[in-house]
C-alpha cells in the first residue's frame, strides 16, 4: 500500500467514526426526501470496490471531499480545512507513533521533486555519502521516470568491471524495486559496507539484465582537462563537488602556461552540486558582477553571489545537454549573460532551486526547497533549462569504420605504447561506452582499465593487455552497436578554429 493510502486510511478512519455517529443521530429525526436521496448519493460505488476491496485512490478523495462539503454546509461554525487534517493526524500518531516516518514522507512528496524527508537512518546514510569517497558501485546517475539512468560509469570500478554502460536504466537494487524513488532515497540501497555484495537490475535497449558486485572504495575525479590542436583548452567537469575548484585552477594554469585563452568547459551529464564551488570557479572566469542570484519567500532574504574579476581572459564554449543541471546550468547562463562566451549542444535539464538539507527533531532530517535562483543576468531557468546559442543533437549512426582511425592489427599493445593503432583501438572503446577521456594515441592507465573492463565484459582474460584477441573482439561486438559521434565537441572545435567566439555567431546568426 501507498504511504499515502496508509495514512489517509487511518485518518479516513477518524472521518468515518465522526460521520457515521453524525449520521446515526441525525437519521434518529425524520429526514426530509432530499437529505435521504443525499445520503444514498454517499454511500459507495462499484467503482470504489475493486476485487472486494475498498479502493482508497478514488474513495478516499470522495468521502473526505463530503466530509468536508458537509462540515462547511451543515456544521453551525467555521471550520478550516487544515485544521481536519491536522487534528486527525495527531489522533493517528498519538495511538500510532510507528506511522511518524510514514507521515512525514507523505507531507514532503506532496511539494516539489527536490523537496524530501530522510527517516534517521538515510539522513546519517546522505550524511555520510557527501564527501567524494564511498563504499558503492562507482555510477554517476540521475533520476528518470523509468529508473535511474546511467550517465557515467567510474574508471575502475565494480560497476565498470561488470559490464554496466552509460545509459543502463537501474529499476532494482537488492531485489527492491527503485522506479520513482529520488537519486538520494535509492542511494541508500546502492552503497553499504566494503566487500558487501549487493545485486542491481538494470534496462539496457528493453531487456532486462541483472549484475552482482562487492561493494568497494569509489573515488571519483573531478574530470579531466587537455588540449585540443595545440591552441584550444578542453575541460570535462564531472560535477561541482569536492574539489572542483582546485581542480578547474590546476586545469587553467596549464592552459596559461601554453598561451592558451580558448577553453570548452564540457558540463554534459553535469549534475551540478556545491554552490561555494560555483562561485570560486565563476571568480576565475567570469567578469566583475552576479554570478547568481536568489529569490526567497521572503524578498529581504533575496541576495546574490559575484565575481570580483576585473579583466577576465578567457573565451569560452559551454557544452550542455539534458543531463546538466543545477550549478552547471548557472555556469552555462553565466557564460551567455556575461557574454564571455556561448552555449553549444541540447536544451538543458532546467533545475534552477536551491535547497537546504537539515535534521528534525524526528531524528530524521529533510531536504527542503527554500529559494530560486536566477542566472546572472536574471534569468528563471526552473523547468525551462538553458537555451544554447547553437542547437546541436549528437547523431546515432550505425557503426561504420569510417567513423574512426583506419584499423590496424600489427602488433599486441600495452600500457605505455603510443602510435595510430592506439588511437584507433582507443576511439572505439570511447564509442563503447568504456571510459578513455578524449581519444589519442596514447596507450594510458585509462586505456588500461577501459581494455580490461571489456575483456571481463566479453569473458576474456581481464589483463589490461590489447592482444590479438581482444583487438577482434572490440570490432565484434562494435559491428553489432549503434554509435555516439560527438558532433557538439565537433562544432566547438570548429567554432574556434574559425576565431572568437563572437566572430563565429555574426556569420552563424547571418546564415541562420
Amino acid at each position: 500500500m501507498k504511504i499515502k493510502n496508509k495514512i489517509l486510511s487511518l485518518i479516513l478512519a477518524v472521518c468515518i467514526a465522526f460521520s457515521c455517529s453524525f449520521t446515526f443521530v441525525y437519521a434518529q429525526e425524520s429526514a426530509p426526501a432530499e437529505d435521504k436521496a443525499q445520503s444514498e448519493s454517499n454511500t459507495e460505488s462499484s467503482e470504489d470496490i475493486q476485487d472486494g476491496e475498498l479502493n482508497l485512490d478514488t474513495f478516499e478523495n470522495k468521502l473526505i471531499d463530503r466530509t468536508l462539503k458537509m462540515l462547511n454546509e451543515t456544521y453551525k461554525y467555521d471550520v478550516k480545512a487544515e485544521d481536519v487534517y491536522r487534528n486527525a493526524l495527531r489522533v493517528i500518531l498519538a495511538k500510532h507513533p510507528e506511522y511518524l516516518d510514514d507521515a512525514l514522507k507523505g507531507i514532503f512528496s506532496n511539494l516539489d521533486e527536490h523537496s524530501e524527508y530522510y527517516t534517521a537512518e538515510e539522513y546519517d546514510k546522505f550524511m555520510q555519502d557527501i564527501s567524494n569517497e564511498y563504499y558503492g558501485i562507482g555510477v554517476i546517475v540521475t533520476a528518470m521516470d523509468e529508473g535511474l539512468k546511467v550517465v557515467r560509469v567510474i574508471k575502475n570500478s565494480p560497476a565498470s568491471g561488470a559490464g554496466i554502460k552509460k545509459d543502463d536504466t537501474i529499476i532494482a537494487v537488492g531485489g527492491i524495486n527503485i522506479i520513482g524513488m529520488s537519486i538520494d532515497e535509492a542511494k541508500s540501497y546502492i552503497v553499504g559496507e566494503k566487500g558487501s555484495s549487493v545485486n542491481v537490475e538494470l534496462l539496457r535497449d528493453g531487456e532486462k539484465l541483472s549484475f552482482d558486485m562487492q561493494r568497494d572504495i569509489v573515488n571519483d575525479d573531478s574530470g579531466f582537462y587537455d588540449v585540443i590542436d595545440g591552441k584550444i583548452g578542453y575541460i570535462l567537469l564531472y560535477s561541482f563537488e569536492g574539489h572542483s575548484s582546485e581542480f578547474i585552477a590546476e586545469a587553467l594554469e596549464y592552459f596559461d602556461s601554453l598561451g592558451i585563452t580558448k577553453v570548452i568547459f564540457d558540463l554534459r551529464n553535469n549534475p551540478g552540486g556545491s554552490l561555494a564551488e560555483l562561485v570560486e570557479i565563476g571568480n576565475m572566469v567570469f567578469p566583475k558582477g552576479p554570478i547568481i542570484s536568489f529569490e526567497y519567500k521572503d524578498p529581504a532574504k533575496n541576495f546574490s553571489f559575484y565575481s570580483e574579476l576585473e579583466n577576465p581572459k578567457y573565451d569560452i564554449i559551454a557544452l550542455v545537454n539534458g543531463n546538466s543541471a543545477s550549478a552547471s546550468e548557472a555556469f552555462a547562463g553565466a557564460v551567455q549573460d556575461t557574454g564571455v562566451g556561448i552555449v553549444i549542444g541540447e536544451q538543458s535539464y532546467g533545475k534552477g532551486t536551491k535547497q537546504i538539507v537539515s535534521r528534525i527533531i524526528s531524528g530524521g532530517g529533510v531536504r527542503l526547497t527554500d529559494s530560486e535562483y536566477l542566472t546572472a543576468g536574471g534569468r528563471h531557468i526552473n523547468g525551462v533549462g538553458i537555451t544554447p546559442d547553437i542547437y546541436l543533437k549528437n547523431r546515432v549512426e550505425k557503426y561504420d569504420r569510417k567513423f574512426y582511425a583506419p584499423l590496424v592489427h600489427n602488433r599486441v599493445l600495452s600500457q605505455g605504447d603510443t602510435g595510430e593503432d592506439v588511437l584507433c583501438f582507443k576511439q572505439r572503446l570511447d564509442a563503447l561506452g568504456f571510459y578513455v577521456e578524449i581519444p589519442n594515441d596514447e596507450f594510458d592507465e585509462n586505456m588500461y582499465y577501459a581494455v580490461k573492463d571489456f575483456q571481463q565484459m566479453t569473458g576474456l582474460f581481464p589483463y589490461g593487455v590489447l592482444d590479438f584477441t581482444t583487438q577482434l573482439k572490440i570490432e565484434e561486438v562494435l559491428k553489432q552497436c549503434e554509435v555516439e559521434l560527438d558532433d557538439q565537441l565537433d562544432k566547438a572545435v570548429e567554432v574556434f578554429n574559425f576565431g572568437s567566439t563572437k566572430e563565429y555567431m555574426k556569420k552563424y546568426k547571418a546564415e541562420n
